[in-house]
């Protein structure tokens, strides 16, 4: 819906004065949902509402339907701690195939890696502090019943408040079944605590999202598994316990002063001082207290600059080509399907025009081994950039820090087929990106030329130093992506 369901729900009845407040309306992009620069636009609104108007900090809420149902769901999972409370209508982002052995079986091994991280139970235990409201309508056959109803009991599950509405509708779900006054009464019953929690559970899927209250992530053990932090802290007795799951190195900024520390059950035996605390997984699997201190090493992966490839979309961002038709169609066709609506945004550039950009976008580049975009010559890329691709893979996509700016990418696209590519042949475009790096092969249909649906052979991730490391465990065993067996981290 959009602002017209406004104007449409007032001629039927609805009194905003009744319960007033302000109502800012953000667009999703077609294929990016509300990730990357969709939920950029969410936080860039608030700002700009902040600005002009006087908005309580404490209760700012966010609504959606559909599409936006879903993004209501994640966005408030990724950015815990800033909305009040939540109401997804029509909500969906389970992928039920990952339910059945079966299903598991025949899918590719890349693509069922990726499908599950990209599945909207990934991120929900994040909600446990954010009351929802889920609406649904027993007749929706967009969005089935049975998708709201598992991820109420997740939500639950995860120690969160839930409100359920179910309607006799389908998916349009209006006057005179729904009344938005009455979700307004029930959000303006919610504000943020003025004191942090004692108590934070925090799942990262994203270092650029991995901040919860006082618990951030800052390096997870494997980037193709979610990290999960439980913290717990008791003023009473002083003490503060943490939990960590797939974490490399966790900061700590406890709101109340502590003298014991327990980690994964094992209490520190070094002296505890006021300030933040930095811990640092080793190789045995135990956690070492370490200075917080100290800057990140340069070239680090980190909160902000971290993988996985979506996240250069999270930036302002260019389509560049190199002097070939074939590649220059590569990016026009990549760019033309990205925006849902209005003036798309992301331009496409040739190299001429490319030197206006490098500092200020992530750049998307179209290359191949015949002809290489002059921008990456001389730059220290994985073995994927020039390295002979295995098998039956035609098109090889990885993620890089820019080293012309520090917040942004490049995103090489490595196009060998014989054919135009555009990258949402990928399939369901954030689940291909969730990796840091991918190798496919491009399908066209015999008969009529055009293209199918990309085949994903291999997915991985780059360890905390930009370097290739393990495939999604098991899945992509005995694949051999850079002429060797992936390394895996101990």
């Amino acid at each position: 819906g959009d602002y017209r369901n406004l104007v449409a729900d007032r001629a039927s009845g609805q009194q905003f004065e009744e319960h007033p407040m302000l109502i800012a309306n953000a667009g999703a992009f077609y294929h990016q949902e509300f990730r990357h620069l969709a939920l950029n636009d969410i936080l860039w609104i608030i700002e700009d509402m902040a600005a002009k108007y006087p908005v309580d900090r404490r209760r700012i809420y966010l609504q959606g339907i559909s599409l936006g149902g879903r993004g209501t769901l994640e966005v408030a999972a990724l950015l815990p701690g800033t909305f009040a409370a939540l109401s997804a209508h029509g909500v969906y982002g389970l992928n039920f195939r990952l339910m059945d052995p079966g299903d598991i079986l025949q899918m590719e091994g890349a693509g069922a890696g990726l499908a599950a991280l990209a599945d909207i139970r990934t991120v929900l235990p994040s909600l446990h502090r954010t009351p929802a409201e889920i609406v649904m309508g027993w007749r929706d056959e967009a969005t089935p019943p049975g998708q709201a109803l598992v991820i109420e009991a997740l939500i639950r599950q995860a120690g969160g408040e839930v409100r359920l509405t179910a309607l006799d509708t389908g998916h349009n779900m209006t006057l005179p079944y729904y009344d938005w006054a009455d979700t307004r009464a029930w959000m303006l019953e919610h504000r943020l605590p003025e004191e942090p929690p004692l108590a934070v559970r925090h799942r990262v899927v994203n270092l650029r999202f991995g901040r919860s209250a006082w618990v951030r992530v800052t390096e997870l053990q494997g980037s193709s598994r979610p990290g999960d932090v439980l913290a717990r802290l008791d003023p009473e007795a002083v003490e503060l316990s943490v939990m960590a799951w797939n974490v490399g190195r966790l900061d700590l900024d406890p709101p109340h002063p502590v003298t014991r520390l327990t980690v994964n059950g094992r209490p520190d035996p070094l002296p505890l001082r006021p300030g933040r605390i930095r811990l640092e997984r080793q190789t045995d699997g135990t956690f070492l207290r370490v200075p917080a201190d100290e800057p990140d090493a340069a070239g680090r992966k980190r909160p902000g600059v971290s993988g996985p490839i979506w996240d250069a979309w999270s930036t302002p961002v260019v389509y560049l080509h190199p002097d070939d038709d074939r590649l220059a169609e590569s990016a026009r066709r990549s760019e033309e399907i990205d925006i849902a609506f209005g003036d798309p945004s992301l331009p496409v550039a040739g190299p001429a025009e490319a030197d206006a950009f490098l500092r200020t976008h992530s750049l998307v580049i179209f290359t191949s081994k015949q002809t290489p975009h002059p921008l990456l010559d001389g730059l220290e890329l994985p073995d994927l950039a020039t390295a002979d691709l295995p098998g039956e893979a035609d098109l090889a996509i990885f993620i890089h820090p820019s080293p012309w700016a520090e917040d942004r990418y490049l995103v090489v696209v490595r196009s060998e087929g014989d054919r135009p590519v555009r990258l949402h042949e990928l399939g369901h475009w954030d689940a291909a990106f969730f990796a840091d790096w991918l190798l496919a092969q491009s399908r066209s249909d015999e008969e009529t030329g055009r293209p199918q649906m990309a085949r994903l052979l291999a997915a991985g991730v780059f360890d905390a130093r930009w370097r290739p490391a393990a495939s999604t465990p098991s899945d992509f065993r005995g694949l051999r992506v850079f002429g060797r067996p992936p390394r895996r981290r101990e």
